[in-house]
């Protein structure tokens, strides 16, 4: 073989290593500049908004189900083509509605199937219709109201809740050096002790921090400004109402598998 063959044929590990790296940091770069691009396009109707209004954009921003329904669309309807922008937003948060109702649907209902052993098809008109006839109170005439209520306690108390639940029960009840020698011997990749110090100590920890502000700021004002009735009526029904029927569901009797 040619000398100079014998030459090239030696640089290409290194020139694939170069293209490689080139590769990568192209790929992070443009990810890099499409985060940046997402973050200033998402800030450009709140500019416009507090341009118009006159005001600074930490006054025309608000926060939970009114960001998303009330002022991002008025803040579309200032840019130019503005039933445009509106439409496609729209479209596009539909879009993401429907892709996470599919998962926490889907969960739901395989939970139904297997507990009483009907088809998927049946335990998916269950849930579903039974999640629709519970959210009909969020279509009456103050129903937005009632869904920022209920949305700020799933997000800020619910789902916080069940995090430290869960990582309590698997710590300390279920043990989490089980869990970790479970995971071990079916991954490849191998879980160290510090999982038993994250998921028994760290992990609650950090999540009783928030969880504790967000009290604390609940007992001082009731959020959103709301009445005290109506912000204990959207908590009782996330803190007492939901984990009551969980418990019902959990505890009632399936059918055995034939």
């Amino acid at each position: 073989m040619p000398v100079g063959m014998n030459s090239t044929l030696a640089g290409l590990p290194a020139f694939s290593a170069a293209l490689a790296a080139f590769t990568s940091a192209s790929f992070l770069s443009a990810s890099a500049l499409a985060l940046a691009l997402a973050a200033a396009l998402s800030a450009l109707p709140f500019s416009a908004l507090a341009f118009a209004t006159a005001q600074p954009v930490s006054e025309v921003v608000t926060s939970g189900i009114g960001l998303a329904f009330v002022t991002y669309p008025v803040a579309l309807s200032l840019m130019p083509a503005g039933h445009f922008w509106a439409v496609l937003f729209f479209i596009l948060l539909s879009f993401a509605a429907l892709t996470s109702i599919y998962g926490v649907m889907e969960a739901c209902a395989i939970a139904v199937k297997d507990k009483w052993q009907i088809t998927k098809s049946k335990a998916v008109w269950i849930v579903c219709g039974s999640a629709a006839v519970v959210s009909l109170w969020f279509l009456c005439q103050h129903g937005l109201f009632w869904l920022d209520i209920v949305d700020n306690f799933l997000c800020k108390f619910g789902m916080v809740s069940v995090g430290i639940i869960e990582c309590l029960v698997i710590g300390w009840i279920l043990g989490a050096k089980k869990l970790r020698m479970f995971s071990d011997a079916q991954s490849e990749f191998r879980v160290g002790p510090f999982f038993d110090f994250l998921i028994k100590y760290l992990t609650p920890l950090i999540l009783l921090v928030p969880l504790a502000l967000s009290i604390k700021d609940n007992i001082t004002s009731p959020y959103g400004g709301y009445p005290a009735w109506a912000v204990a009526v959207g908590a009782g029904y996330v803190l007492v109402v939901l984990p009551i029927v969980a418990i019902l569901l959990a505890r009632a009797r399936g059918r055995e598998a034939e």
